[in-house]
């Protein structure tokens, strides 16, 4: 990649139909009336992936939070890093809804 770091920062806000693919099975009657944010940034060189900012948020519901680095991501067996991720969930009747797959 050269002597440059790549940073690349991902923000979106939109209903959840549009992350189905990602949380499935969620009903299309649900996902027309709740919306996520995610936001993200991070950075990749040669040798390391570092993620700045991860938040994925669904007001009055969950909301995760993390950071963290890699370090030779491309050897497997020398891969080392470290994450951070902090989990929010004032709503647990909203999450035993999906786990039941009335969502």
């Amino acid at each position: 990649m050269g002597e440059h770091p790549l940073t690349v920062v991902f923000v979106r806000t939109g209903g959840i139909g549009g992350y189905c693919p990602f949380f499935m099975p969620v009903s299309r009657k649900r996902s027309r009336t709740k919306q996520v944010a995610v936001n993200t940034s991070f950075t990749f060189t040669d040798e390391k992936i570092v993620v700045g900012q991860l938040i994925l948020d669904m007001p009055e519901h969950f909301k995760l939070t993390g950071s963290g680095s890699v370090a030779s991501y491309k050897d497997v067996r020398q891969m080392k890093g470290n994450f951070v991720l902090r989990g929010e969930l004032p709503d647990v009747g909203f999450v035993s809804s999906y786990l039941k797959g009335e969502g």
